[in-house]
Formats: structure tokens, sequence, C-alpha cells
């Protein structure tokens, strides 16, 4: 099966959503049971079914450590090729400080919480 992935990479805070994003989300929902289930009969069918929750629990630590935070990761901002030196250098002071804002308390940042 192929699946439509344009609205992959959409602005998903945006509302409402449009048709096209609400078809992909459920679309993308919709197969994830089915796969599971050839995903679990496949390690069964070559024994290694048992070793699924270690890989699962491996996979979950690596995914639970905090990233490091790379200044320089504002030049993957839209827009940020167009600024200069001076507004650059403080896209980059922001960008730090949001990147130390989430590590210390990620619920509140993204609102899911009153401060």
């Amino acid at each position: 099966m192929k699946l439509d992935k344009a609205s992959q990479k959409a602005d998903w805070a945006r509302r409402p959503l449009t048709e096209r994003m609400e078809t992909y989300a459920r679309n993308d929902t919709h197969h994830l049971k089915p796969l599971a289930d050839k995903l679990k009969d496949g390690l069964q069918h070559k024994g290694r079914l048992a070793w699924a929750p270690g890989i699962v629990r491996a996979a979950d630590r690596g995914m639970s450590q905090p990233a490091v935070a790379d200044g320089d990761s504002v030049c993957a901002v839209k827009g940020s090729t167009a600024l200069g030196r001076a507004a650059l250098a403080m896209l980059r002071e922001l960008w730090q400080w949001r990147e130390k804002e989430a590590l210390a308390e990620p619920a509140a940042v993204c609102n899911f919480e009153p401060r």
C-alpha cells in the first residue's frame, strides 16, 4: 500500500485542518494495527517474537534521551538564510534559550500546563 505523504510536513498547529490533512491523519493511523499484526506474525514465524520487548525498550531509551542542542541548528529555521549577522546571532541565542527551557519544563513550554 502506498500512502500520499504530501501532508507529512504540513503545519499541524494551523486550524482548521484541511481535508487533505484529515485524510492523511486517518490513513496514517488506519493501517497501524494490521501492520503491527503483520510484523508480529513475521517475528513469530522466525522465532524472534521474544526479542521484541527488549528492542522496544532499547529504542525507547534512545528516544527518551534529550537531544544535544546545536547552536547551528538555527540554519534550519525557514528564512534564516536571509538574516544578517546580528539577526542570526539573536536567533541563535533565542534558539538556545528555547532548548534550555524545553529541557527544563517540557510540558509548560508546550502549553500543556500553566506555569
